[in-house]
């Protein structure tokens, strides 16, 4: 996957079910196959680790 390429919708959920499950923004992006501070600035740009939801982020549809 290219690491630059945009969030999808699919992959906002992953984040917010890994992140309900405790895990760090690392874990997430071995997950995604993406870098791990794209990852931590899509989940501060939506709300911080504890309040992240997939449906309320900006990009999502």
């Amino acid at each position: 996957m290219d690491l630059r390429a945009r969030l999808t919708v699919e992959d906002r959920e992953i984040i917010s079910r890994e992140l309900s499950q405790g895990r760090s923004a690392r874990h997430i992006a071995a997950v995604l196959g993406r870098h791990h501070s794209g990852i931590s600035r899509e989940i501060e740009r939506n709300g911080s680790a504890a309040a992240y939801r997939a449906g309320g982020c900006a990009g999502a549809v």
